[in-house]
C-alpha cells in the first residue's frame, strides 16, 4: 500500500498484464459517505492482507484530533475512542502488523507539534515509546511494521530525513546524522520479506536525481551503482514485489526538457541496474502525484492524475497495470471530477484493488473505492515480434530468413506467463512459457524440412483462453551443401589446377575465389564454399612441382662397423615414399614403402667397402635422384706378437719387450698387458707398434725366475670393434746377479777422552762370501776408505764393533766397511771432533751415545723426581760464573728439547722445569749442560 500527500491533483497509476475487452468496469465505493458528517483531513489508508480497509484522518467534528476507522464489511466502525491525539493532528501515518494490529504516526499541536506513535492494543490506544520522536516539527510521516513486530519511522526535520525503529523502550537512529534534504523533499520508506528496511529519497548532493538505499545492518547502501534517473526528481512512491524487486516512481525534470512539470516515470531494479518498466511510458501528459502498489504475482498497478494542458485543469484519472511490456488502463477513466489529495493504493491477496483519496468536491475527510481486478474479462493477445535467435540463423544475411539449421530457436512477445504453442505449416509442433516480461523462445525438437515453412504461434492464459495466431513467420531451410570440381581432398598435384563450383561464394587461404580460376603457384591449399543458408564445403590439397631431395646416412655416417646389420638413417623432407640398392644387388631397387627416418638393413657378407642408395617420391608423384652413402665392413679381430732381445738377463736393469699389433686399436695401455714374476715400467709407442720395459723381479743373489708376458683376449679393439684375439705369451729366465755386500754403521760411543767404540753391521753377503769388515776412519777426508786408515774387525755377515785410540784437537771422520768377490761397500759416515783440552765435544747429526763426564767436576747437575710421569725439575750449581745450555735428548741421539739458556752467578741454584711432550715415548733421556767449563750429560728415566 503506497499513499501520497501533495497540494497537486491526484495520479493514480495501475499496472497489469492482461487486456480488458469491451467497457471497462466500474470502481465500487465502500460507504464512504459514513465515515464522517464533517470534512477532516490528512487522511492515511491501510488495506489488511484479506482486504479489510482502514482509515486515519483528522476529524473536523472533533477539532482536528486523530481518528482510526475500519470498514467490517457493512459499515465503519471506530477503532477505539476518538481522541488519539490531544489536539489537531497536523501529519498522520496508519500502518498495520502482520496481527491487524494499527499503530498511527500522528504530529500533535498541543505539544507544538510533538512526534507519537500509538498502537491499539484491543481497547485503548497507548503510547509505542515516549512522545517527542523528533527534535521539531516532523513532516513527510512514513510507518513500517516488521513481521517481528518492531515498528519503523521515518520523517522529515528540519531539511534532514530520519529513519528510526522502536527498540522496545526508546526510538533508536538507524544510521547516523540522518539524510540532508531540500526542504520540501520527504523520505519514503518500505521494508522487505526479510525486515531489511528501504528508502528512497531526492539526494541533493547529486542534484535532487533519485536515490535508493538500504540498510544492510552497518550502513545505508545504495541499490544499484548507474544512478536511478537523471534529473531532479519528486513525488516518489517505493514498493518492493514479493520476489524482492524495487520499483520506484517518481516525476523527473530534465534541463532540456520542453515541460517545466517533468516527467512521470517508474523503474525497477534488475540486480545490476535501473531499468524502465514497459517499452513505453504510462502517460504523455503531465502527470501528479502518482501511487503504486504490487499484488502477489509481482504486477506493478500505477494510479495518476493527467492533464494535457499543465496545472490548473483536473484532467482525468486513470488507473492502468502493465500487460506484459505494456501499460494498459482499468477501471473507468475518471471516477470523480474533482481535486483529490492524501492517495493512497493497495491490492489485497485477493487481487482486490483499492484506493483512498480526499475528494474536495465531496467535501468528506476520505473516499475509498475498490475494483475486484480478477473478474474483469479479459481476453488473451496474440503472440508479436516472432523471429528466430541470431545462433540459429547460419546464412549469409541475417534478414533473408534462410538457415540450414534444421531444429531453430526462436522467439517473440505475449502476454507474461502465457502458454506459447508454435505451429509450422498449420500443424502444432510444441509449446512454451513466456517469462515475467512476456518473452519466450521455443527450439524445435524434430528437425525441420527443407524448402519454405511458415510457423505461427499462439498465447493461452491461464484460463485456457487462447488467442488468434500470430503473423507468421517464413524462413527457407536449405541442408545441401555446396558441389565442386576438379580437385579431390588431401590430393597432391604436380600440374596446375582449377576448380568450379555454383552457389555462394568461396575463398582459397582465407582470400575470394572465382570458380574456374586457375592455381598455378605451389603450395597447400584449402577452398571454403558456403552457400546462402550457411552450408559450407572444403576442400584440401596441394600444387607441388618440385622433386624432394633426400639424404641417408649408414649408422649415423659410422664410417666402419663390424656388424653386418646396420641402421639407415633418412631425411626426406616432403617425400611420402622410398626405395633402396646396394651395390651387391646389381642395381636391382627394392619395392616402393612410405619414408621412415630409419631403416634396418643387413650388409652384404666379407669386409670391405659397402654402399647404399636411396630414392623418394612426393604425394604428388615428383621422384628425387638417387643418393648415397657407404661404410666400411670389418670383422678381422686385431692380433698381437711380443717379442725381446733379452732372453736371459743376469742384471738388474730393465728389459724391453717389443708389442706389435696387427692393426690400431683402442684403449691399448700398460693395464692391457699381463706380467707375471716382473714388474710393469713404462709403457711407451703408438699406433702398432709399443714397448714395455720389464723390471726382474726382487731376489737374492743367483736366484732365478721366469717372466711371463701376455695380452688375454677381448682386452682391447679395433675402430671397427672387433675384440683382439689372445697373444702368444712370452717367457724370460732371469739369474739374480751377485752384488757387493749391504753394511750399516753403528753410533760412535764416547768411551774415554782418547778413546771411542765404532762398529757396524754387514745385513746382507751380496751372493759371495765377505772377506774383510771393519770401520774406515780418516782426520783429513770426509769420506774415507779401505785405502784410508782402517780397523779390521773380522769377515762374514752380522754386526761387528771395536775399540779406536784418539787424539785431542783432531777432527775423526768414520764409517762402516764390507767387502766380498764383487767389491767393497760402506755405511753413513760419522763425525766426532777432540777438542784440546780433553773435554770431549760431539758433532755429528746424533747428540752423545752415552753421558760424557765435564771437565769441571764441581759443577752439581741433578733432577727430581727420577723417574718422572708428567713433569720433573733439574737443577744445578756452578762454582764460577758461567753460560750455560739445557738440552734433551734421547739415546739415539735426537735432540728432543731445548730448555733453556742463560747465565748462572757462581754458588747460584739453576732450577729448570722439564714437561714431558704428548710424543714422548717412555725410556731414558739424557739431559746436556752446556758451560764455559765443559759439557757434562745426566741420566733421566721417563715413566708414564
Amino acid at each position: 500500500m503506497i499513499k501520497t500527500s501533495t497540494f497537486l491533483p491526484l495520479v493514480i497509476l495501475f499496472l497489469i498484464f492482461t487486456n480488458l475487452n469491451g467497457m471497462a468496469q466500474n470502481w465500487s465505493d465502500v460507504n464512504s459517505s459514513e465515515i464522517s458528517g464533517g470534512r477532516g483531513t490528512n487522511l492515511s489508508f491501510a488495506l489488511t492482507k484479506t482486504g479489510v480497509p482502514y482509515v486515519a484522518y483528522s476529524e473536523s467534528l472533533l477539532a482536528g484530533r486523530a481518528v482510526v476507522k475500519k470498514f467490517d464489511g457493512t459499515r465503519w466502525v471506530q477503532i477505539g475512542a476518538g481522541d488519539i491525539s490531544v489536539d489537531y493532528a497536523g501529519e498522520l501515518k496508519l500502518a498495520l502488523d502482520k496481527n491487524n494490529v494499527p499503530y498511527l504516526a500522528y504530529t500533535d499541536n498541543a505539544s507544538n507539534g510533538q512526534l507519537n506513535v500509538k498502537k491499539f492494543d484491543g481497547t485503548n490506544w497507548v503510547n509505542v515509546g515516549a512522545s517527542g520522536i523528533a527534535t521539531g516539527y516532523a513532516q513527510g510521516l512514513q510507518l513500517a511494521i516488521s513481521t517481528t513486530g518492531i515498528p519503523y519511522l521515518a520523517y522529515t526535520d528540519n531539511s534532514r530525513g530520519w529513519v528510526k525503529q522502536f527498540n522496545g523502550t526508546n526510538w533508536q537512529i538507524v544510521g547516523v546524522n540522518g539524510f540532508p534534504l531540500n526542504p520540501t523533499d520527504k523520505l519514503v520508506l518500505t521494508l522487505n520479506a526479510q525486515n531489511i528496511p528501504y528508502i528512497a529519497f531526492a539526494d541533493p548532493s547529486k542534484g535532487g536525481q533519485v536515490a535508493v538505499q538500504r540498510w544492510d545492518g552497518s550502513n545505508w547502501v545504495a541499490v544499484g551503482t548507474n544512478g536511478v534517473g537523471s534529473g531532479a526528481a519528486c513525488d516518489l512512491s517505493l514498493s518492493l514485489a514479493n520476489n524482492g524487486t524495487p520499483y520506484v516512481v517518481f516525476r523527473e525534470f530534465r534541463a532540456d526538457a520542453l515541460d517545466k512539470l517533468g516527467k512521470m516515470k517508474m523503474k525497477q531494479f534488475n540486480g545490476t541496474t535501473w531499468e524502465e518498466v514497459g517499452v513505453t511510458t504510462f502517460s504523455d501528459s503531465w502527470v501528479y502525484s502518482a501511487a503504486m502498489s504490487i499484488d502477489k504475482n509481482n504486477t506493478p498497478y500505477v494510479a495518476y492524475r493527467e492533464s494535457s494542458t499543465g496545472i490548473g485543469n483536473p484532467g482525468l484519472t486513470k488507473v492502468k497495470r502493465l500487460n506484459g511490456r505494456e501499460w494498459e488502463e482499468i477501471g473507468t477513466s475518471n471516477f470523480t471530477s474533482g481535486s483529490v489529495t492524501d492517495v493512497s493504493l493497495a491490492v489485497a491477496e485477493s487481487g482486490i484493488l483499492h484506493v483512498a483519496f480526499a475528494d474536495v468536491a465531496k467535501a468528506r475527510p476520505a473516499t475509498v473505492l475498490r475494483l475486484d481486478v480478477p473478474k474483469l474479462v479479459i481476453t488473451t493477445k496474440a503472440p508479436t515480434q516472432l523471429a528466430i535467435l541470431p545462433s540459429s540463423d547460419k546464412g549469409i544475411s541475417a534478414t533473408d530468413g534462410i538457415t540450414n539449421v534444421s531444429m531453430p530457436t526462436i522467439t517473440g512477445l505475449a502476454d507474461p506467463k502465457a502458454l506459447v504453442t508454435v505451429y509450422v505449416d498449420g500443424a502444432s509442433v510444441g509449446t512454451c512459457k513466456a517469462d515475467s516480461t512476456g518473452r519466450w523462445t521455443y527450439t524445435f525438437t524434430a528437425a525441420l524440412a527443407a524448402g519454405h515453412r511458415l510457423i505461427t504461434a499462439t498465447a493461452s492464459d491461464s484460463l485456457a483462453n487462447t488467442s488468434a495466431a500470430s503473423v507468421s513467420l517464413t524462413l527457407y531451410f536449405d541442408f545441401t551443401a555446396p558441389v565442386f570440381s576438379g580437385v579431390s581432398e588431401g590430393v597432391a598435384y604436380r600440374t596446375d589446377k582449377a576448380i568450379t563450383y555454383s552457389g555462394g561464394t568461396a575463398t582459397l587461404n582465407n582470400l575470394p575465389y572465382v570458380s574456374d580460376t586457375l592455381i598455378r603457384a605451389e603450395g597447400d591449399y584449402t577452398l571454403l564454399i558456403n552457400d546462402v543458408a550457411g552450408n559450407s564445403t572444403s576442400v584440401h590439397f596441394t600444387i607441388d612441382k618440385t622433386a624432394p631431395v633426400p639424404s641417408v646416412l649408414i649408422n649415423n655416417n659410422a664410417g666402419l662397423t663390424n656388424l653386418n646389420e646396420a641402421t639407415l638413417n633418412i631425411v626426406a623432407p616432403d617425400a611420402v615414399e622410398m626405395r633402396f640398392y646396394d651395390d651387391n644387388d646389381n642395381s636391382i631397387w627394392s619395392n616402393w614403402e612410405p619414408v621412415n627416418s630409419t631403416k634396418a638393413w643387413t650388409l652384404s657378407s666379407g669386409s670391405g667397402s659397402k654402399w647404399i642408395k636411396l630414392q623418394v617420391r612426393d604425394a604428388a608423384g615428383n621422384m628425387s635422384i638417387s643418393v648415397s652413402d657407404n661404410i666400411t665392413l670389418d670383422q678381422t679381430a686385431p692380433t698381437a706378437v711380443f717379442t725381446t732381445t733379452v732372453t736371459s738377463p743376469t742384471s738388474v736393469l730393465t728389459i724391453p719387450v717389443k708389442i706389435t699389433l696387427s692393426e690400431n686399436v683402442t684403449d691399448f695401455t700398460v693395464n692391457s698387458i699381463t706380467v707375471s714374476n716382473g714388474i710393469k715400467g713404462v709403457l711407451s709407442g703408438s699406433g702398432k707398434y709399443f714397448t714395455l720395459n720389464v723390471l726382474p723381479p726382487v731376489l737374492l743373489p743367483t736366484k732365478s725366475a721366469t717372466i711371463s708376458i701376455s695380452m688375454p683376449v677381448g682386452i682391447v679393439q679395433d675402430a671397427a670393434g672387433n675384440k683382439n684375439t689372445a697373444a702368444t705369451t712370452l717367457t724370460i729366465n732371469y739369474v739374480s746377479p751377485i752384488t757387493t755386500p749391504v753394511v750399516t754403521t753403528n753410533p760412535i760411543t764416547l768411551l774415554t777422552a782418547t778413546t771411542m767404540s765404532v762398529g757396524g753391521n754387514v745385513t746382507t753377503s751380496g751372493g759371495s762370501l765377505v772377506l774383510a769388515r771393519g770401520i774406515a776412519y780418516s782426520t783429513t777426508s770426509t769420506t774415507p776408505t779401505i785405502n784410508s786408515a782402517k780397523l779390521l774387525l773380522g769377515l762374514g755377515e752380522g754386526v761387528f764393533s771395536g775399540t779406536l785410540n784418539l787424539k785431542a784437537g783432531l777432527t775423526y771422520y768414520v764409517r762402516a766397511y764390507a767387502t766380498n768377490a764383487i767389491g767393497t761397500s760402506y755405511g753413513v759416515v760419522q763425525k766426532i771432533t777432540i777438542p784440546v783440552s780433553s773435554v770431549t765435544t760431539v758433532q755429528s747429526t746424533k747428540a752423545p751415545g752415552q753421558a760424557a763426564k765435564a771437565s769441571n767436576q764441581n759443577v752439581q747437575l741433578g733432577n727430581y723426581p727420577n723417574p718422572f710421569q708428567q713433569q720433573t725439575t733439574i737443577t744445578f750449581t756452578a762454582p764460577v760464573s758461567t753460560d750455560y745450555q739445557l738440552q734433551v735428548y734421547d739415546v739415539n741421539g735426537n735432540i728432543i728439547a731445548k730448555l733453556q739458556s742463560g747465565k748462572a752467578q757462581a754458588g747460584e741454584k739453576v732450577l729448570v722445569n722439564w714437561a714431558a711432550s704428548s710424543k714422548m715415548k717412555p725410556g731414558i733421556y739424557l739431559v746436556r749442560l752446556v758451560t764455559n767449563a765443559g759439557v757434562q750429560n745426566h741420566k733421566v728415566i721417563y715413566n708414564n
